[in-house]
């Protein structure tokens, strides 16, 4: 009887054994060797420090499998076959024409795995974490090619933006603040201003639809008080009555605060909050929505769509925060700080995470 040739890699009648996948990478600051080196091997892969490898995507919050299995994701030039995975992960395998570079597979156990040529099968967790980790792969792989694009931004950005800044160090109102960051191309609800209880019911019917009022004021802002904020109104006399009450609130909070009328604007429900610094920036949900968002994004400001990406794909959060408009965003925000020494930070809430629009904003003088 003619034997059977085993194939490299595996032993007649049994499972793949193969050999580890190798990972060369550097790792983050504060991460011992030895213990990174224990989670590598829990999960198949043999982790050797290197510093002149790739760094490894660890993320605030997670956990080293996390980033090592992201890792692994990105060793695979390509993910064009998958096996019986849920429809969701099929699709973010981005399957591609040519050459394979990994297969997807769901087992039994309901653990999904990547498998690539001549090395043992990468255990990507279960199909909710395996999204995680190739959501974080197609964004970084995304991010590598964007690495150096910057947001493309009027010529006159600076100096429009400037005419708005010029003076002490101080806060900008409301509508200051969006002046500042629309001439960055850093897009705002349509919104005007509005002095009086008339000229704001005439600029909700101009508008069109329902709209929100906040206060504008350098003083106080909606942004610390939502008192100071009325939302989705419709009838002209509810937008009249919103606004005397936003005055009389103002009044009551702060006699002195100054006070030039409230920002009407479409409606659109604030969603993220961004608060940007010179030392970094934080991005949160306002209320987080199921499996969206576990953490808030903390990171250095950056001044590239691929640096934000990076960023976000390393944030522990979910599909709301892996969009390359926010990414543009970010970016935007980024290259206005680095053109204007005046400004040493924002605030600014934000609609719709698939495609930001600011909807209240606060700028920070220095």
């Amino acid at each position: 009887m003619k034997r059977l040739k085993e194939a490299p890699g595996r032993t007649a009648g049994a499972r793949t054994v193969g050999a580890p996948l190798v990972l060369a990478s550097r790792l983050p600051r504060g991460v011992d060797e030895a213990h990174a080196q224990s989670a590598a091997a829990r999960i198949g892969i043999d982790l050797q420090p290197s510093a002149t490898g790739p760094l490894l995507p660890l993320g605030a919050g997670d956990s080293l499998e996390r980033a090592l299995r992201v890792q692994a994701a990105l060793t695979a030039t390509a993910i064009d076959r998958v096996g019986n995975v849920p429809a969701a992960l099929a699709a973010l395998a981005s399957p591609a024409h040519g050459r394979s570079g990994g297969v997807l597979r769901l087992g039994p156990d309901g653990r999904v795995t990547l498998s690539l040529a001549r090395v043992a099968p990468i255990d990507l967790g279960e199909p909710a974490e395996a999204e995680v980790v190739l959501l974080r792969r197609a964004m970084l792989r995304e991010a590598e090619a964007l690495a150096t694009t910057a947001p493309s931004v009027p010529k006159d950005a600076g100096d429009k933006a400037r005419e708005v800044l010029f003076g002490t160090p101080r806060t900008l109102s409301d509508p200051s603040s969006r002046k500042v960051l629309e001439a960055f191309g850093i897009a705002s609800a349509p919104h005007r201003l509005a002095d009086t209880a008339a000229r704001a019911a005439a600029h909700a019917r101009a508008l069109g639809g329902s709209v929100d009022l906040r206060l504008a004021s350098p003083d106080l802002h909606a942004l610390d008080h939502r008192e100071l904020g009325a939302f989705d109104l419709r009838a002209p006399g509810e937008v009249r009555e919103a606004q005397r009450a936003l005055l009389r609130g103002a009044r009551e909070r702060r006699a002195d605060a100054r006070v030039l009328g409230v920002t009407v604007s479409a409606h659109v429900p604030a969603v993220l909050r961004l608060e940007v610094r010179r030392e970094g920036f934080t991005l949160r949900f306002l209320e987080a929505p199921a499996a969206e968002l576990v953490g808030p994004v903390e990171a250095e400001v950056p001044t590239t769509v691929g640096g934000a990406l990076v960023s976000l794909a390393l944030s522990a959060g979910r599909a709301a925060l892996f969009k390359r408009p926010l990414a543009e965003l970010l970016a935007r925000v980024g290259t206005m700080l680095a053109a204007l020494p005046s400004l040493s930070g924002l605030d600014a809430d934000l609609g719709r995470a698939d495609a930001p629009l600011v909807v209240a904003a606060r700028v920070h003088v220095r």
